[in-house]
């Protein structure tokens, strides 16, 4: 490596004083620094730093939000309180973070600017200071996933495309998070993504190439049986204490807890019980997703996502964190939105004359589309694996024009108009112009269903006026029949006799005598 220049003996005599800081070597002492960053300065001297208030509590540090007064910006200082700094290995650890997370340059990690120590031995590091809120609230606040009309499934899935490409950079430099969890993201206002806190990060074993992350102490093993992280996310290889098993595969596990998460809304271990959840966490044993993920409406393909990167066996995950964005990607691009519903043989999948809110894909079975004239069914077409029925009433507001039922047990991906959507964001012009296109066939097809209901009609008056006429008992200008015997032998619906009653001046229903009377004449 290159030998950096000698820099100048002295400052400028202008200069403003910077926080500085010494050499690290062991650590087991306080890092000196010749100013206490928040000192009161010199007169014509800027403050340094200038603390505004706490935004973040740990158990062994703060987080203050702090003005620099010499670049005119807000950042972010991590302080370690007084008493976690008593204790060397927890000092450590804090610069550790600091030196690993300074080393980690990627858009989706948070920079650190600089570590050093106050006067009486507390540690900090500054770091940017990001707005914006955790994943964890952003679920809970903007995504309501019993609600379509509030749920935005793509922009949660984008936002973990980018803490795997986080995590991924970070391992390609040899360092493992460990503690990934929905709290541990944040989300900026303006779409901005950053994976925080990596306080347990562990370095992988081996001497890191040029590119790879160092610390000032040299690569120990991690103690055998030490677990620490956050149990409800956690490998069963973290969560018995193994670090000589850890791995990539170890982060890929809890991406695929947070995934599972935004699925069920738990994560893999939940409850009050902390023994259950451990002895869990040790075996892997996470609680299908499918049924949960069904209710909530959220495709089949995010759960073999999830499954598969938490598999109990490290061998059945994911081999890397891109690995995983990119079938996270696949399902963005590929046109795996939908949700999935299996039906047995029989069931009528949707009914003709209901108001649509959904399309169906047939992924496995056989369907039968059909319409309902003189009271008999009339098949119209068959659909298989790979067809497709009520396209065009959910681009619409129209009606059903035909039922559908299952001829055999199926499977059918539902498309919503949310879902659709989803796949024609990319392309405006297009959906428009699709949408304008089943406007104009359901129009047309809401005609022929209006004229074929006309001739329904004309023909079942037909046959009502013949038996009246055959049957019917005269009483003066009138024609009567009971109104049984004209259920049963005209083979109309009490229903269609109804609608016939109401349009028709020459129909009336006496339902005190139970009888239909029609008017001769006009």
């Amino acid at each position: 490596m290159p030998t950096p220049p000698t820099p100048p003996d002295g400052p400028p005599p202008d200069a403003v004083r910077p926080v500085t800081v010494a050499s690290v070597q062991a650590l087991a002492a306080p890092i000196p620094l010749p100013d206490d960053p928040f000192a009161t300065p010199a007169p014509g001297e800027p403050q340094r730093l200038r603390d505004e208030g706490i935004i973040g509590e740990g158990g062994v540090a703060r987080v203050h939000r702090v003005f620099d007064g010499t670049l005119l910006r807000h950042v972010a200082m991590k302080v370690l309180s007084a008493t976690a700094a008593a204790g060397p290995e927890v000092s450590r650890r804090f610069v550790e973070e600091a030196q690993i997370t300074g080393q980690l340059d990627h858009p989706n990690i948070v920079p650190v600017h600089a570590v050093g120590a106050f006067p009486d031995g507390r540690l900090f590091f500054t770091m940017k200071l990001v707005e914006g809120r955790t994943l964890t609230d952003l679920l809970s606040d903007d995504f309501d996933f019993a609600d379509p009309r509030r749920r935005d499934l793509e922009r949660v899935i984008k936002v973990l495309v980018k803490v795997c490409e986080a995590v991924a950079f970070a391992h390609s430099r040899g360092v493992l998070h460990l503690d990934l969890k929905p709290d541990n993201v944040m989300v900026g206002h303006f779409g901005q993504v950053y994976v925080m806190d990596w306080g347990i990060a562990h370095l992988m074993p081996g001497e890191p190439d040029e590119a790879g992350v160092r610390t000032t102490r040299e690569r120990a093993a991690e103690r055998e049986g030490l677990v620490s992280g956050t149990l409800a996310y956690m490998s069963p290889e973290q969560a018995m204490g193994e670090p000589a098993r850890f791995g990539p595969h170890t982060d890929v596990f809890s991406l695929g807890a947070i995934l599972y998460e935004v699925l069920t809304g738990d994560p893999p271990y939940s409850g009050d019980d902390l023994a259950r959840i451990f002895h869990a966490a040790a075996r892997g044993d996470v609680p299908p997703a499918t049924a949960k993920a069904r209710a909530r409406g959220l495709p089949r393909a995010l759960v073999r996502i999830a499954e598969t990167a938490l598999a109990r066996d490290p061998a059945d995950r994911y081999p890397t964190a891109e690995a995983m964005a990119a079938d996270l990607e696949r399902f963005m691009h590929g046109g795996a939105w939908y949700s999935v519903t299996d039906v047995p043989a029989g069931t009528v999948v949707v009914r003709e004359g209901d108001r649509a809110n959904a399309a169906y894909v047939v992924s496995k079975g056989t369907c039968e589309v059909y319409t309902e004239r003189d009271g008999k069914r009339v098949p119209l077409q068959t659909v298989g694996r790979g067809g497709v029925f009520g396209e065009v009433a959910v681009l619409t507001d129209g009606r059903r024009t035909a039922s559908v039922r299952a001829l055999t047990d199926a499977t059918l991906l539902v498309v919503t108009r949310a879902t659709l959507q989803a796949e024609l964001d990319d392309h405006g012009r297009i959906g428009i112009f699709l949408k304008a296109l089943a406007d104009r066939f359901a129009a047309q097809s809401q005609q022929l269903a209006d004229a074929r209901r006309r001739g329904d009609a004309q023909r079942t008056l037909a046959r009502l006026l013949d038996l009246l006429a055959f049957e019917g008992r005269r009483v003066g200008d009138t024609l009567e029949l009971s109104w049984l015997k004209v259920v049963g032998e005209a083979g109309v619906h009490e229903g269609e006799l109804l609608d016939l009653v109401q349009v028709s001046p020459r129909l009336t229903l006496d339902e005190g005598r139970g009888v239909l009377v029609l008017t001769r004449g006009g």
